[in-house]
């Protein structure tokens, strides 16, 4: 089963959160360890969605649809300047 994400009710929410699709650049930390290809994080619930992966690195596609994973723990975020990548 996939399960689509509701950007509109995560942009609803008026906890400190950061998303991929609003243009917000910043660095995102999981319980102190940096998240590649964090979509969206939620600093006050402890939640980021992240593409997923698989063993060697790859993107998980099904269906012509990138596969994503919610992680959960304490999350840290820190502004990356402008033209770093």
């Amino acid at each position: 089963m996939i399960l689509t994400i509701d950007t509109t009710a995560l942009d609803a929410d008026t906890s400190e959160s950061y998303a991929a699709w609003r243009g917000d650049n910043v660095e995102v930390q999981l319980d102190g360890k940096p998240l590649k290809d964090c979509m969206y994080c939620n600093v006050d619930k402890g939640i980021a969605i992240c593409v997923k992966r698989n063993l060697l690195g790859h993107v998980i596609i099904v269906a012509d649809d990138i596969v994503h994973e919610m992680r959960v723990g304490a999350v840290t975020v820190k502004p990356v300047p402008p033209g770093v990548e």
